[in-house]
């Protein structure tokens, strides 16, 4: 069964259990790092500017980088969810203003197979040094990847997971939003209709009802019109 619906995910903090760019500057980055933190916390620069100078602060090259992701994990629920997207035909894309080369790491080293993954490149030049390249940026977006532009390319009903704020800009622009940490908060404040969740066996629950589990002569192409505190995720149904 194909369902009308696309799905977007954001990487770090959502999939990743760590926020894998701020433990690599944690672990082996030139302290100098915190200055451009500090920048960016204040609004002075915008994401990617602050990663564009944070990155060839990491010491060590891409060799090194793989000692300290040894301390990731990934969200145990993850691959089930993968494998139910796959089994109902859903179109699911990781979308990350992080880095490549350690996106595609974890997903090869946990067995997890991802066809569509949008994120900034990592590059490692001959003397170990790191830098970065943003082939999804846009003019105007101050985000290495400009989600907003990726997620309105779909026709489909647009779903978006996140956690942090590099995820504020595409909450706005879908259908749906599953929201936790600090996006759950701009979700409240700015009133975008979305769920809280915990894992991915939550989205995948709440999509089931939404979309699969309909009662006969709904049509599950149509928008959800429920709203977060509408549904109770400890339960398999409805709270209306």
């Amino acid at each position: 069964m194909s369902i009308n619906i696309e799905i977007f995910c954001d990487f770090d903090g959502t999939i990743s259990k760590q926020d894998t760019i701020d433990l690599l500057l944690e672990r082996i980055g030139n302290p100098a790092w915190l200055e451009f933190e500090d920048q960016w916390l204040k609004g002075l620069i915008g994401s990617k500017e602050c990663m564009a100078k944070q990155i060839p602060l990491i010491e060590g090259g891409f060799k090194n980088v793989l000692k300290v992701l040894e301390e990731v994990q990934l969200d145990e629920t993850f691959k089930s969810f993968v494998d139910w997207c796959d089994k109902h035909k859903i179109k699911l894309t990781v979308v990350s203003d992080g880095l490549d080369r350690i996106i595609n790491y974890l997903f090869f080293r946990e067995r997890i197979s991802i066809k569509n993954i949008i994120s900034n490149k990592l590059i490692e030049l001959p003397n170990n040094k790191l830098e970065m390249a943003f082939p999804y940026s846009q003019v105007g977006c101050n985000s290495g990847v400009c989600k907003c532009a990726i997620i309105n390319n779909t026709n489909k009903v647009k779903i978006a997971i996140g956690d942090g704020r590099s995820d504020f800009c595409f909450s706005g622009q879908a259908n749906l939003v599953f929201a936790k940490a600090k996006l759950l908060n701009y979700c409240q404040e700015n009133n975008i209709k979305h769920y809280p969740f915990s894992n991915f066996n939550d989205i995948k629950l709440t999509l089931e009802n939404l979309y699969i589990n309909l009662p006969v002569g709904l049509s599950p192409d149509i928008e959800p019109p429920f709203r977060s505190a509408d549904l109770n995720l400890n339960s398999s149904k409805f709270v209306l």
